[in-house]
């Protein structure tokens, strides 16, 4: 009886274990972009938000958009911490939209950016930076349009549910 109970105990241990270590990690954070955050803050009545969820080594990003009166040309996560400027990690955006408000990015990420300044190669580096609070989100407008290039509104990861 004794060999039946340790028997069944090892197959209920070697089903669970692979299922643990293979199961991917879950995140979900929300921030609110503003001017205020940009470094050095800017002066702007755009506003947004971000929605991240990272899951199964994917990135799904909901950003929106109200107030603008410029044309956003880009918008991407870098990393750095809160009060630092830092380099591209992932394009979120790229084209032109000079909607006033709208959903400009909902998408759904499998990787960073090739060679980004970063240096993520994966999701789960995406992951990291945000767990650690050194990532952010960045929304650009021309200065063509009376925008900001380096990025009017601005939004910290890093409170992270999950």
């Amino acid at each position: 009886m004794k060999k039946l109970l340790l028997s069944l105990l090892m197959i209920v241990v070697l089903l669970t274990v692979p299922a643990t270590a293979l199961a991917d990690s879950e995140l979900q954070t929300t921030t609110a972009l503003t001017g205020f955050k940009e470094v050095p803050p800017v002066v702007t009545n755009m506003r947004g938000t971000a929605e991240i969820e990272i899951d199964n080594g994917e990135l799904h990003v909901v950003l929106r958009v109200k107030g603008n009166t410029n044309d956003i040309f880009a918008a991407h996560i870098h990393c750095a911490p809160p009060g630092v400027n830092g380099p591209v990690g992932v394009t979120l955006f790229m084209g032109s939209f000079t909607a006033g408000s709208g959903v400009l990015v909902n998408q759904t990420f499998t990787s960073p950016d090739p060679g980004n300044g970063c240096g993520w190669t994966t999701i789960a580096d995406v992951e990291a930076a945000i767990r650690s609070g050194n990532a952010y989100v960045n929304v650009h407008t021309t200065a063509a349009s009376g925008g900001v290039p380096s990025g009017e509104i601005r939004g910290n990861l890093g409170n992270v549910s999950k």
